[in-house]
């Protein structure tokens, strides 16, 4: 019985949640300048710009609402895609850190050193 009480408020919710996201996909959010002079830098690695028309550096992070003034940790980065963005971004108000495992691994210590 229980179960079917919470039924409708769990689709109800499923629904709105669908909802928003259809809005949000719908309306594309303006790019902010300093994020996309980051994205556009020559500074950047050519391979990883490469993939940009792929991955929507700018959209996504737009998306997710990161501003110049926010602090980030960047979980286990792979090989730098990302930071190569977000560091030259937030580096002038915001705060970037990145977690990486712990040494020993020699795979690891490879992208760790990178």
């Amino acid at each position: 019985m229980t179960m079917q009480l919470l039924r409708r408020p769990l689709l109800a919710a499923g629904l709105a949640l669908v909802s928003v996201c259809a809005a949000a996909a719908g309306k594309p959010a303006s790019i902010d300048p300093a994020l996309q002079s980051a994205i556009d830098s020559s500074a950047r690695t050519p391979d990883f710009a490469k993939r940009d028309s792929a991955r929507h550096p700018g959209p996504e992070l737009t998306f997710f609402g990161l501003t110049p003034s926010q602090t980030v940790l960047e979980l286990w980065p792979g090989g730098g895609y990302w930071t190569e963005i977000m560091g030259p971004y937030l580096a002038s108000q915001g705060h970037y850190y990145v977690a990486l495992p712990a040494p020993g691994d020699a795979e690891e210590d490879k992208v760790a050193a990178k």
